[in-house]
């Protein structure tokens, strides 16, 4: 294949610079142990989301069961699904978002931390849900949840890192330990779904998001920490 010249010249240069940038990230880590943490929970949050992603409309499907309503195929009532858990989000899941953001470290630590209990909560009624409107409820929910979650963690990640120099770098490995997460946790859940049933791997999905909570109930309690993060500690 053919390559322009001036990107075969540079190309030698990115790979050193990608080098460079995961060598600081490693670095920082070790130097930073309450990364691991942050780290851990994105890995966490990847592998239940993708569990939660891959069967939460298979559990529907299989385990509780769309009603017969004015004929509406499954299609339809998926459609309807991600409306309302759209809809939801706007109305609800924004504006507080967009406030929180404005608010105090504690004040989100403590948001993260109530809302991740509600994920656990949510997502276990959820999997275990044997009726199709109780099943509807904690899905909207729970995505309206998640919707908030993320950006907000996003946002709590950023006030621990008070060093502009390094944000990019653990930003970058936070969303790298996602994918992780991801590819990894994934299979997992999904290969106790295939041994014990969809019910039993959303409840394992769920408990994943437990080292979360542990972590904000240890900031709560201890204000100092997370300790932000500044370059060269």
């Amino acid at each position: 294949m053919y390559l322009p010249r001036h990107f075969e010249e540079s190309r030698p240069h990115v790979l050193r610079a990608f080098v460079a940038t995961g060598r600081s990230g490693a670095g920082l880590v070790r130097r930073t142990p309450v990364l691991l943490l942050l780290l851990a929970i994105s890995a966490f949050w990847g592998a239940w989301s993708e569990a939660y992603d891959r069967l939460g409309d298979a559990h529907i499907l299989r385990d509780v069961g769309l009603p017969s309503f004015a004929g509406l195929s499954f299609v339809v009532w998926f459609g309807v699904i991600s409306a309302a858990s759209l809809g939801l989000a706007l109305l609800v899941a924004r504006p507080a978002k967009r406030r929180l953001e404005r608010a105090g470290r504690q004040t989100v630590t403590r948001v993260l931390l109530l809302a991740d209990v509600g994920l656990i909560a949510r997502v276990a009624v959820f999997g275990l849900a044997g009726v199709f409107w109780l099943a509807l409820v904690a899905m909207l929910v729970t995505n309206a949840i998640r919707s908030l979650v993320g950006p907000l963690f996003t946002s709590w990640l950023n006030q621990s890192i008070s060093e502009s120099s390094v944000r990019a770098t653990v930003m970058s490995i936070a969303s790298q330990a996602d994918a992780v997460g991801q590819w990894t946790g994934g299979p997992a859940i999904g290969a106790v779904g295939n041994a014990f049933g969809i019910r039993a791997a959303l409840v394992l999905g769920a408990s994943l998001l437990s080292p979360a909570v542990a972590l904000y109930a240890r900031a709560l309690r201890r204000p100092g920490l997370p300790q932000p993060v500044q370059a060269g500690t």
